[in-house]
């Protein structure tokens, strides 16, 4: 192992609570650690190619070069769900849009089973969020 990083979410046993080695001539010396004006401390792993920051007890990784964050497991859950949220809703405004614009003719079977199914798939999509979510 060339790299290891050791954190401590509460701070409780660390100090400090990020702390990381690299392998060098078979011995295990520290990484530095650098504590950001906003109380954030960060590391940078060569393995990784990536910042890692502690930033209230949790774990964050960050492109070097962009300096833009990676999304948590959970993160990128919650803004897949709400982009599917998104998608069906527009798709449903869209859908409903069209009937008020033709409500001189009937609705064709076709697009009223359209709105059933959106409409069905809205509902089972808000049941399976779970109630902490936004």
């Amino acid at each position: 192992m060339r790299e290891y990083v050791q954190y401590d979410p509460t701070g409780d046993y660390l100090k400090p609570p990020l702390q990381g080695f690299r392998l060098v001539a078979g011995t295990y010396e520290p990484l530095s650690v650098t504590e950001r004006p906003e109380g954030r401390l960060v590391l940078y792993s060569a393995v990784l190619k990536l910042e890692l920051h502690l930033e209230d007890g949790q774990l964050h990784f960050y492109a070097t070069e962009t300096g833009q964050k990676h999304l948590t497991h959970r993160e990128a859950e919650q803004a897949r769900l709400q982009a599917e949220q998104d998608r069906i809703q527009a798709e449903q405004a869209r859908l409903q849009a069209e009937e008020r614009a033709s409500r001189e003719t009937a609705l064709t079977p076709g697009r009223r089973s359209a709105c059933t199914a959106l409409e069905a798939q809205l509902r089972a999509f808000q049941a399976r969020r779970s109630p902490e979510d936004p």
